[in-house]
């Protein structure tokens, strides 16, 4: 990258912003990182039994969905840029939505493994649960790699690879505990308190009425016609 731009941004070479499209560059590698985590921790949940990894799989899912809708509604803003504002409104909205529903089948599975304990292999669950966290800190360079001002789209993008980080590091760290206590107990506990976690940053994140404000960014053009009756 050179000075927050990937090395074929037209940017480089008219140095005008709008020939910029890294910001959809990012998102479009966000999603394919995320998909990928998705695939090893699914693959990997099953395998070890492991709820906490299946969890942070169909979490990871719900925000690879999240990081796909970003690089649509980044490129269509780019294309239609007095619609560019609503469609990222709509795009965190949507994310939003995805992440609390993720919430809440972390909360059901939890419940129900606490009522059926069932073996864990977490040796395997620690090893799949650090190489996501290792894909987590690459999304998180990578949306991290530019300058400048940030929109509400690429804020709650940046918090959902955040949340992954921190879901990622704990399911590690069960996963240790397991290994040397033999509670199977604590991956369920784990989930539960992964999706406390989440809504504590869902609340916190709509109190910051992030949403006003990107509304405002989408609606406030040039070529308002203010003094017109």
């Amino acid at each position: 990258m050179v000075n927050g731009h990937f090395s074929r941004c037209n940017f480089l070479i008219s140095s005008d912003l709008e020939d910029c499209s890294c910001e959809s560059s990012r998102y479009l590698w966000a999603f394919v990182i995320a998909i990928i985590i998705f695939l090893g921790e699914l693959f990997g949940g099953f395998l070890t039994g492991s709820l906490a990894l299946l969890s942070d799989a169909w979490h990871t899912f719900g925000d690879g969905v999240t990081y796909g809708i970003a690089f649509v509604a980044s490129i269509t803003a780019q294309r239609m840029p007095q619609r560019g504002g609503k469609i990222k409104t709509l795009a965190t909205q949507v994310s939003a939505a995805l992440l609390v529903g993720a919430i809440i089948v972390i909360f059901i599975g939890a419940l129900e493994r606490l009522l059926h304990p069932s073996e864990i292999h977490s040796e395997w669950m620690m090893y799949v649960a650090l190489a996501g966290l290792l894909g987590n800190i690459s999304q998180h360079l990578v949306l991290k790699a530019g300058g400048g001002v940030r929109d509400a789209l690429h804020k709650i993008t940046s918090l959902h690879v955040i949340q992954d980080m921190s879901v990622s590091a704990g399911v590690v760290v069960g996963g240790v505990l397991i290994r040397e206590t033999g509670w199977l107990w604590i991956d369920p506990a784990l989930s539960l308190v992964i999706a406390a976690f989440l809504s504590r940053q869902v609340i916190t994140f709509f109190r910051t009425g992030e949403f006003g404000h990107a509304h405002n960014e989408g609606c406030s053009h040039p070529h308002h016609h203010d003094h017109q009756h």
